[in-house]
C-alpha cells in the first residue's frame, strides 16, 4: 500500500492508522512524503515509532504526481499487487484488502478491483455514498 502525502501532517496519521487496521497479513505500507514544507516529516517519524513496519520515504524536491507515484512503485515496492491510498483517503473496511486479494486470486484475468466509497466532510461525516454498479 502506498500513501502519497504532501503537507498533510494533520491527515496522514489517520490514513496510516487505518492502513494498519487491515486484516491482510502480507501488507507493505509505504508513506511517501513529497517535499512537504510543514511538519509532515516529523509526524511520519513519530508514526514510525508507533508502527515499526511503516516504510517512510522523504523526497527533498517536489515531484509531479506521475513521477512521484512511479518512483515509489519502481524503487520501493516489493509486492505483486498495489493499492494507492492518498493521504486524505482511508480504507474503512478492515477486510478490504483480504477481499480484494481473494478476488484477484479467484479471477486472475482481472487487472483492477474497485470498491464503493463515501465522500466525507472535514469532520468525516458522510456527504454522499457512491456504489460501484457493474452490469
Amino acid at each position: 500500500m502506498i500513501i502519497p502525502t504532501r503537507n498533510r501532517a494533520k491527515l496522514v496519521p489517520f490514513a496510516v492508522e487505518k492502513a494498519f487496521q487491515q486484516d491482510y497479513s502480507n501488507l507493505e505500507i509505504i508513506v511517501s512524503n513529497n517535499a512537504s514544507s510543514d511538519n509532515t516529516q516529523k509526524v511520519l517519524e513519530d508514526l514510525s515509532f508507533q508502527f515499526p513496519e511503516l516504510i517512510t520515504i522523504h523526497h527533498q524536491s517536489l515531484l509531479d504526481i506521475s513521477t512521484h507515484w512511479h518512483t515509489i512503485i519502481d524503487q520501493y515496492t516489493t509486492g505483486d499487487l498495489l493499492i494507492i491510498i492518498p493521504d486524505d483517503d482511508v480504507l474503512t473496511d478492515p477486510h478490504y484488502l483480504t477481499n480484494a486479494v481473494s478476488i484477484f486470486n479467484n479471477y486472475p484475468e482481472i487487472g483492477i478491483v474497485f470498491a464503493n466509497y463515501h465522500v466525507v466532510d472535514s469532520n468525516r461525516n458522510i456527504i454522499k455514498s457512491i456504489t460501484a454498479a457493474f452490469e
